[in-house]
């Protein structure tokens, strides 16, 4: 040890946060390069999000995997614990024990994860990956150069690392704990030897051959405690084997012991608040409403919450990936540690930690500035809490008596939507559903039952050929509601739009007058505020006037543009929404309130009451000791309906009208910022050029290929082609989402939408860039 000076705990861990980072970005490139010749990969990953700033560091399940799916029959769990105390060694938690020679197991395991340098010797064989010193030592602060870190440590080695001698050599028999020094030395533990809380710690050389320092013992102040491991593996071993059984169930009693007190003289809040819980030997039974189970399961959620905060702050980050894509064969498969199979041992809470983890990592990001696929998108943090506060509260919509809060919200942000539509706050009523969708059927079928109440109880036979009305570029529900409610897609008219996507109304009524001379009956016209598609507003004022004249039904499907009446700049888009009989709003979409918040509104009270209603006796008392009005679910089709309401009212209460009213302006000036910049190039076409109504741009990308091209079906049939090639390498990068579509007569174009908060012009520009950069060669 001469000649070599000790690093301090601080300069470790700036050390150990840059090989953690290096060893990540190097996985992820072989991962991608793996990915794009279509081969399986395999993984090393080091999570460096999982670095933070707490006293205390905790990098999970560092999962190794190869071409023999080797997590399915056992799992490497690495935990990584970094105390803030100085000079305390770097504790290196492994579940399984081995026969093979201790130092060579430790380092085959190690090694390709950044942790171990090169030993006895042994040099890296990546040139292409090493590191620099300037790259390993070059931080922010003057921190000096540490001695005894090799800087070229060997971080990833495909074709060095024999699985198949991990995977024979890695039989769960025992429980051991490695310990790591700062000078990239393995020392051995037997962690069988000392309790929990044990004074003193016997430490032993794994290799006397080879030059390694000897720590200093640490103290009852450095360790307090030292948690079992549970592999994986012996959970399949229980039945076989009872004396296995006994060992696992004495070293989980005692764990479990260490966080209720049993047997410990320091006070329990001390020791949890000082060490991070091990989960592997806890589970889903040990939580409330288990006895004594309230600090598990208070560490449990902070976990869960440690988690999702995480995903948060990585989704609002704009240099983060929008999604980690893989073909659905690869979700089935397993990948990375990561398996949707379900088991019928109950896992681990360390494992459902994993799973909560993985679960968001290889979904989409939706609240990311850069994601524009769908309508609704972004991340309310008001919103989020309203629905954590949902699931916690866990009640049914359908009685007051077991929702009181939640019913009486509902009728107060019901009420204020009446009266922003125009509606006398009296008159109107409503009910909050699972979507547009349903909110649209509930359209057609009280339309059905105000003008043909009979088909409550008789059916379809006792009503004439009806026929519904909706414009050519109207959402697909209406027709769907049509084949639901026996009416059939046939009796849905489509009737023709302009060139915008407004509904024609002379059209409207030359259909409704055909349809009366085949002796038809007109009965409901679904006019749209807010294409899905293009964005377009029907003229609802020219359209009520059609339907007072032939005793139409009118509903408007303003699932999405209706936040535009929250804006006094463009609420005059919806003028006239005010005589429709009904009206379906999305609050999830342009208001950004987290999925799913849609309310179907209806004109006349009562009337989704009577339509609906079937007083089941177990429900819907009439003897009941408060106004049983209240009792609101006899209005809806369902039965247990879900609190969508309280998010909604939550974030009403903390923005106010006001800052709907930003937020919505904000996203049309987006709109608008980029009409602007696509008009200002020469590699784009509009599919309709015209100033955005609503947040919808639809365009075209023309490569430099079809630049010179005239215009005809040879052209027409290579651009179709361009925007699916574009999107697929968008999502294969993961660095935007943007969604394309045919429409008509038009081939697969770009269909920009704005609704999220956190997007900015930036955004814009980078979308623009990224179309051009990987389509330039198409």
């Amino acid at each position: 040890m001469q000649g070599r000076s000790r690093p301090t705990h601080q300069q470790y861990v700036k050390v150990l946060k840059r090989r953690l980072k290096h060893a990540y970005e190097l996985s992820r490139k072989e991962s991608e390069k793996n990915k794009k010749a279509n081969k399986r990969r395999w993984d090393a990953k080091v999570k460096f999000s999982h670095i933070s700033e707490f006293d205390r560091v905790l990098v999970r399940n560092l999962n190794l995997r190869g071409k023999h799916k080797l997590t399915d029959r056992w799992e490497s769990q690495v935990y990584i614990v970094i105390q803030q105390l100085q000079d305390l060694p770097v504790y290196v938690v492994r579940p399984e024990d081995s026969d093979r020679p201790e130092r060579t197991l430790h380092r085959d395991l190690l090694r390709p994860c950044g942790f171990i340098s090169a030993m006895d010797g042994e040099e890296s064989q990546l040139p292409d990956y090493e590191l620099s010193d300037a790259d390993m030592f070059n931080t922010t602060d003057e921190t000096e150069p540490i001695a005894g870190l090799n800087p070229k440590a060997s971080v990833f080695e495909p074709k060095g690392f024999n699985f198949s001698a991990v995977d024979d050599a890695l039989q769960p028999t025992a429980e051991s704990m490695l310990l790591m020094d700062p000078n990239d030395t393995v020392l051995h533990i037997q962690g069988e030897e000392f309790p929990n809380n044990s004074v003193e710690v016997p430490v032993t050389e794994t290799n006397e051959d080879v030059d390694m320092p000897i720590l200093e013992t640490p103290t009852q102040e450095t360790v307090t405690e030292t948690l079992p491991q549970r592999p994986q593996r012996q959970r399949h071993l229980l039945f076989a084997d009872k004396q296995v059984n006994t060992e696992l169930y004495q070293l989980r009693q005692k764990h479990l012991s260490s966080f209720h007190g049993e047997g410990e003289e320091t006070e329990k809040a001390s020791t949890i608040e000082s060490f991070v819980t091990n989960f592997a030997n806890i589970y889903e039974s040990d939580l409330l409403p288990t006895r004594n189970g309230e600090e598990l399961t208070e560490h449990f959620l902070h976990e869960v919450v440690d988690i999702l905060l995480r995903y948060i702050k990585k989704t609002y980050d704009e240099k983060s990936k929008v999604l980690d894509f893989h073909h659905p064969h690869q979700l089935l498969e397993g990948l990375e540690g990561f398996s949707v199979e379900l088991s019928d041992q109950p896992e681990p809470l360390e494992q459902i930690l994993v799973d909560c983890r993985d679960t968001l990592k290889y979904g989409v990001k939706t609240g990311h500035p850069r994601y524009f696929n769908q309508l609704s998108s972004g991340l309310d943090i008001i919103g989020l809490a309203g629905e954590w506060l949902t699931a916690t509260a866990n009640t049914n919509m359908f009685t007051y008596e077991i929702a009181p809060v939640f019913i009486v919200m509902e009728e107060v942000v019901l009420k204020k939507m009446h009266e922003i539509i125009g509606w006398g706050e009296s008159e109107a009523d409503g009910i909050f559903s699972p979507g547009g969708s349903i909110s649209n059927l509930y359209s057609v079928l009280v339309a059905r039952y105000k003008h043909y109440p009979e088909i409550k109880t008789k059916g379809m036979a006792a009503l004439p050929a009806i026929t519904l009305f909706v414009s050519e570029h109207s959402h697909y529900s209406v027709k769907k509601a049509a084949a639901v409610l026996g009416i059939g897609m046939d009796n849905v008219i489509a009737v023709r739009c302009d060139e915008r996507g407004k509904m024609i109304p002379s059209e409207l009524e030359k259909n409704i007058i055909k349809i009366k001379r085949q002796g038809k009956v007109p009965l409901y016209v679904s006019a749209t505020a807010g294409t899905t598609v293009y964005g377009a507003f029907d003229p609802l004022a020219n359209i009520a006037d059609i339907c007072e004249k032939y005793n139409l039904w009118m509903h408007v499907d303003a699932a999405w543009g209706g936040g535009l009446l929250l804006s006094r700049r463009h609420s005059h888009k919806l003028s006239g929404i005010e005589r429709a009989n009904s009206v379906t709003w999305n609050p999830h979409k342009l208001m950004g309130v987290p999925l799913q918040c849609s309310a179907f509104l209806v004109r006349e009270k009562g009337l989704l009451q009577a339509c609906n209603q079937l007083c089941a006796g177990y429900l819907f008392q009439q003897d009941k000791q408060y106004d049983t009005a209240y009792d609101t679910g006899d209005k809806a089709i369902q039965c247990g309906r879900h609190i969508d309401v309280f998010k909604l009212w939550l974030m009403w209460r903390a923005k106010g009208t006001q800052g709907f009213e930003i937020l919505i302006n904000k996203s049309l000036e987006l709109a608008e910022y980029l009409y602007k910049e696509l008009k200002a190039r020469k590699n784009y076409e509009f599919v309709f050029d015209a100033e955005p109504e609503l947040t919808n741009v639809c365009f075209w990308y023309i490569p430099p290929s079809l630049q010179q091209i005239p215009k005809g079906p040879e052209r027409e049939e290579r651009l179709h082609q361009v925007a699916p090639k574009i999107k697929a390498r968008m999502i294969e990068e993961g660095t935007t989402m943007v969604s394309y579509q045919p429409h008509g007569n038009h081939v697969n174009f770009f269909r920009m939408v704005f609704s999220n908060p956190a997007t900015n012009k930036s955004d814009v520009d980078f979308l623009l860039e990224e179309i051009e950069r990987l389509g330039k060669d198409l």
